[in-house]
């Protein structure tokens, strides 16, 4: 029981010295520089992809009625809004979705109602 305070000190002094050297090996190696490239590069893939082959338009009238302040009439008209501007709107599980045009990526809205404001937001 004596040691215990030498035991902690010990252990204290392991964990920053293999916190150093990790760092130390992770600026070597470039670690942190290779994670940002391979982010960027499927950032990129799925902007291609998106251009080689947009989503698909999905009915979304089957789960509407699960959506609630989501009515059929409510939908073709937004669906005709961004129709305008070259972006699609389908259902994907429990959210909304916005094929953003040009293929430049897509917009989730899980609530009714920030789609709304987002489709105002187009309309105005």
């Amino acid at each position: 029981m004596e040691n215990l305070p030498a035991v902690f000190l010990f252990l204290t002094f392991l964990i920053g010295v293999f916190i150093i050297c990790r760092e130390l090996v992770c600026w070597y190696w470039k670690q942190n520089e290779l994670v940002s490239v391979l982010k960027d590069i499927r950032f990129s893939l799925e902007q291609i992809q998106d251009s080689i082959s947009p989503a698909p338009k999905k009915s979304p009238a089957k789960k509407a009625s699960n959506v609630p302040g989501l009515d059929q009439s409510t939908i073709g008209k937004y669906q005709k809004i961004l129709d305008g501007f070259g972006e699609q709107l389908y259902k994907d599980g429990s959210r909304w979705v916005v094929a953003l045009s040009n293929g430049t990526g897509k917009q989730y809205f899980s609530d009714p109602n920030e789609l709304k404001k987002y489709v105002d937001q187009k309309n105005s």
